[in-house]
């Protein structure tokens, strides 16, 4: 199991919360503690 930063977690929280319902994601991979994010507001993709 990975271990996350504090921050990690705090940053996919604000991410998040930045826009309106389901328009942002991230979902944390407890495998390689990844966190990825994904937005339909722009072409924005991040893992």
């Amino acid at each position: 199991m990975a271990k996350f930063l504090f921050s990690d977690i705090e940053s996919a929280f604000m991410c998040v919360a930045s826009a309106m319902y389901r328009m942002n994601s991230a979902v944390s991979c407890k495998d390689t503690g990844k966190i990825f994010y994904r937005s339909d507001m722009c072409a924005f993709s991040k893992g």
